[in-house]
């Protein structure tokens, strides 16, 4: 499938596994740049590299995206490793958490 998007930025958060993997698979496949964030280091290493494998800039970085100084950091330094950003994908979490910091911040103090 050719979605058009060969070359673009994309961001994924929880990009490590399930669905995010996916997500971040398939993009990689029409090859698109992807940078993703996950909890585990050892995750996001294997699945940059592997990534990698398929064409595109791969980059990643582990961090709990509850942090939002961390969660900044990474959009930041993904934009400088992929030369921009043209997509995001929010996939950390399927429960709906609001627009704010504060119901961000909520949420994740619950979970």
């Amino acid at each position: 499938m050719d979605l058009g998007l060969k070359d673009k930025n994309v961001l994924v958060t929880g990009g490590s596994r399930g669905v995010g993997l996916a997500i971040s698979e398939l993009f990689a496949t029409e090859g698109v740049n992807v940078s993703i964030c996950s909890r585990n280091p050892k995750q996001v290493d294997e699945v940059v590299t592997s990534l990698a494998a398929k064409g595109g800039k791969s980059w990643g970085r582990a961090l709990d995206v509850a942090d939002p100084p961390a969660l900044k950091q990474w959009v930041t330094d993904s934009a400088a490793e992929l030369g921009g950003i043209d997509v995001v994908v929010c996939n950390a979490s399927a429960i709906a958490v609001g627009d704010t910091a504060e119901t961000w911040e909520s949420h994740f103090a619950r979970t």
